[in-house]
Formats: structure tokens, sequence, C-alpha cells
């Protein structure tokens, strides 16, 4: 007679090892992190990873950071050569010597230049947004939201509409060192070194950062791997033995019958 009791009691065996077998695959696969010994090492896993990914969009607050300034420092500077060829003009005009001619040419190249600066400052944009128009500017640079810089903006754009507004005969025979726009636009454009200094040494700094962050999170991982992988083989084993018994008890049977059939 054949055993079924035994039979039955293989099956559910193998069963058993082939769902252990399919559940390892799926979390080696997956990037699951289910080891109960590694349940320690998760709330600081979650954290570095909470970490790692915040540093990822500091790295582009970043990024952005030293594009605007990059931008608006060409910016200023080829509106800083306007107003330096308006300030050369307004010298020749407040020369008495010269004809009326003379003004009037001088008077028309400083209308040019002012249209030109006028251009400059309507079609300034940066992702979007006139930077005349744009407060000073807070780049959050770290995970938390105290871990940033500001960058201040000294040109103010009625300080621009109030040059671009002023009739040009008043201008020329204006005091070009008492005008604030120059003052403001040179002091923007010296500071913007310090500001992609100041931005450039955090990024290396969140790289740094992240560099340990992600060291920590694949170690972690890499050992939770292993353990997984340990216990496939183990089950595969068991499974390999228990269909081996089973072949075996299998063949008794068989055996048995046919010597009974003798």
């Amino acid at each position: 007679m054949i055993n079924t009791i035994n039979s039955n009691f293989y099956s559910r065996m193998i069963s058993n090892y082939i769902k252990k077998i399919e559940e390892s695959n799926q979390r080696i696969s997956s990037g699951l992190k289910l080891t109960k010994d590694l349940s320690s090492y998760l709330p600081k896993l979650n954290k570095f990873k909470a970490n790692l990914s915040a540093l990822k969009y500091a790295q582009n607050n970043i990024q952005e950071g030293i594009s605007y300034l990059q931008y608006r420092e060409n910016v200023y500077k080829t509106l800083s050569y306007h107003i330096q060829d308006l300030n050369t003009l307004s010298i020749a005009y407040k020369n008495n010597l010269i004809s009326e001619e003379e003004k009037n040419i001088i008077e028309n190249n400083a209308r040019e230049i002012i249209n030109n600066i006028k251009n400059i400052v309507d079609k300034s944009f940066f992702n979007g947004k006139n930077i005349f128009e744009m407060n000073d500017i807070y780049i959050q640079t770290g995970t938390v939201k105290d871990e940033g810089i500001t960058i201040k903006n000294s040109v103010v754009k009625n300080d621009i509409d109030t040059l671009i507004n002023m009739d040009v005969k008043d201008f020329l025979n204006s005091d070009f060192a008492e005008n604030p726009l120059l003052k403001n636009i040179a002091h923007d454009i010296n500071i913007n070194a310090t500001y992609e200094n100041l931005l450039e040494h955090r990024m290396n700094l969140n790289l740094s950062l992240s560099s340990v962050y992600e060291d920590y999170i694949n170690k972690i991982e890499s050992v939770d791997i292993a353990k997984e992988m340990l216990e496939k083989t183990k089950n595969e084993t068991m499974l390999s033995s228990v269909l081996t018994l089973m072949g075996q008890q299998l063949d008794n049977q068989r055996n048995y019958i046919f010597t009974l059939l003798r």
C-alpha cells in the first residue's frame, strides 16, 4: 500500500520551501529590507535616505543659484558698460566749448543708449522672472531650512526707471558720481564672486555628505541582501534534500508494489 501520509508530508514541505525561495527572490529583486536582525538599523537607514534625497534637492538649488549669479553678472556688466558710455557722453556734453550741433549728436547717442538699457531691463528674465523685479533671494543649501544663503539685490528697479525717464538734457547735466545705480551695480558685480564661492563650497560639502550617506546605505543593504541570499541557498538545499527523500520513498513504494505482483 502506498504511504499517502508521507507523500502529503513531503508535498507540504516542498511547497513551503518553494514559497520561501520565491519570497527571497522577490526581496532580492525589489530591494525590500525585511531582515529582522537588521530592524535596529532601519530608523537610521531611513533618516540617511531622507537626508540623501534632501541633499539632491539642495544641490539643484545651489546649481540654480550659481546659474542665477552668472546670468545676473553678465546682465549687470552689460548695463554697466552702457552707463559708463553715458558718463563719457555727459562729460563731453558739459563742455561749454562744443557747438549745439555736437550737443544734439550727444543727446541722440544718449537716447539710443538709454533705449538699450530699457531693452536690457525689460528682457532680463531668469526662470520666468525679471531679475530687476526680484527681491533678495534665499537659497536652501542643506537638509534643513536654516541652512542657506541669502543673495542680496542692491540694484533697485526704481533707480533704473528714474534714469530711463529723465529728460536727456537733465541727465547729461547731472553728476554721475552721485548716481546710486552705478554704485549698486558695481557692488553686486563685486560680491557675486563671494556668493559663488560660498555656494560652490557648500556644493562640495554636500557631495561629501552624500558619499557618506550612500556608503552607509549600501553597507546595510549589502548585509541584508547577503543574509537573504544565504537564506535562499539554505532553502534551496533543503528543497533538494526533500525531493531526494521523496524520490527515494517513491522508489521504495514502487519496488514494494513490484514485489507484491510477483
